[in-house]
C-alpha cells in the first residue's frame, strides 16, 4: 500500500504491507515497510512497530535499529518485521502503530509536521485460539 508519511530527520515511509488476519496469540504478524531518505539523516535511529489491543495496550512489538546515517536522499530502502503477539492477546481489533526514536536515550522522533510521534499503519483482527 502506498504511504506518505515523513518524520523529521530526513526519514520517510514511502508504502507497506500489512496483511489484515485473523492472527491468533503467539503469531507473527508480517510487515513490509519501504522507507525513503527525504534528506539526509544526522544519526542513525531505530524504528518500532507496535500491536495496540483494543485495551489500548501495547500486545506486540519489534524494535529495530536501521543504519539511517547512511541513508541518501531519495534512495528507497526495505525492512520486513514480524511482531509477535504476546501469549493472552485478547481477541478484537488492533492498531499497527510505527515510530521512529534515537537510541540510547529512547528520544522519539516528531512527524516533520509536528503533529506526533508514530502513525497508525492499519488495524489487523486478532481472534481467541
Amino acid at each position: 500500500m502506498a504511504a506518505s508519511a515523513a518524520w523529521a530527520d530526513g526519514v520517510g515511509l514511502s508504502g507497506y504491507t500489512l496483511p489484515p488476519g485473523p492472527y491468533h496469540p503467539g503469531d507473527g504478524v508480517p510487515v513490509m515497510l519501504q522507507w525513503q531518505a527525504l534528506g539526509a539523516p544526522s544519526a542513525s535511529y531505530s524504528f518500532f512497530v507496535h500491536l495496540v489491543g483494543p485495551d489500548g495496550q501495547i500486545w506486540g512489538q519489534h524494535d529495530q535499529p536501521a543504519p539511517t546515517e547512511r541513508w541518501q536522499p531519495g534512495k528507497r530502502y526495505a525492512d520486513l518485521v514480524s511482531p509477535t503477539l504476546k501469549p493472552g492477546a485478547p481477541p478484537g481489533r488492533y492498531r499497527v502503530t510505527l515510530g521512529w526514536y534515537a537510541y540510547p536515550s529512547m528520544r522519539r522522533l516528531a512527524l516533520a509536521d509536528a503533529s506526533a510521534d508514530y502513525i497508525t499503519l492499519g488495524q489487523i483482527d486478532v481472534a481467541a485460539r
